[in-house]
């Protein structure tokens, strides 16, 4: 609104927006003890002459961990998940579709679930308590965002018939967990092929929950293949 932007352009506005802001986000994991040495190190190498022990201080800033901030969605996942995720294994999951797709929409979808954006049941009994916090689904248990994309017995349907198609095309040995339905936490010793293969199957059956998000039925085996075409 600041800059009367037509209405056709508020989604691009807000698309470039967000990816400026991932881009803020990833180069920006530092502590600020480590951001103020580095720019001191910079300014020490850019302006003063050679002097001992420049090498040193440049090794001495390298070896330093990035580390990543601890963010809302992630004390919040940890609420609600039984397994504690390490920052490392956030940071992965965050960069998961990274060499694996150029299509930003699936990359925007992920970004959406990681960060919690999507209005469940619970989200909007905080926002307005007169609502209920059920999910709308099962009607059963409260539905946060752990119970709606995963643990919701209405859509088990679909995690099972992910997990056989995964197991039938080889790319995946047992059951598929939440870290990897959710998170597309893979091993990494997953062959490129074969996790890329996984998380086409994972996003179809996710992007099937997220269009229909307020049905009670679950979205059918058939409309799953559909879409791991569309997408393949």
């Amino acid at each position: 609104t600041a800059y009367n932007l037509p209405p056709s352009f508020i989604f691009p506005y807000v698309q470039l927006k967000s990816i400026i802001q991932e881009r803020v986000l990833l180069t920006t994991q530092t502590t600020d003890n480590t951001n103020t040495e580095r720019l001191a190190l910079y300014d020490r190498c850019r302006t003063a002459p050679i002097r001992a022990r420049s090498l040193s201080l440049s090794y001495a800033a390298l070896r330093h961990t990035n580390t990543m901030p601890d963010f809302s969605f992630m004390a919040q996942w940890n609420r609600e998940q039984t397994i504690r995720f390490p920052k490392d294994q956030w940071l992965r999951s965050i960069l998961a579709l990274k060499g694996i797709t150029s299509c930003y929409s699936h990359v925007e979808a992920h970004k959406k679930l990681i960060y919690r954006w999507y209005l469940t049941p619970d989200k909007l009994n905080k926002i307005y308590p007169l609502s209920s916090a059920q999910c709308w689904r099962c009607e059963q248990d409260r539905g946060t965002m752990n119970h709606i994309w995963w643990h919701c017995p209405n859509i088990q349907p679909l995690w099972t018939e992910v997990q056989t198609i995964c197991n039938s095309l080889g790319v995946l040995r047992g059951k598929i967990t939440p870290e990897i339905g959710l998170f597309l936490l893979i091993p990494m010793t997953t062959p490129y092929q074969d996790r890329q293969l996984m998380i086409m199957v994972i996003m179809a059956a996710r992007n099937l929950l997220a269009y229909h998000w307020k049905q009670k039925e679950c979205p059918s085996s058939q409309l799953l293949h559909s879409k791991i075409r569309q997408y393949l």
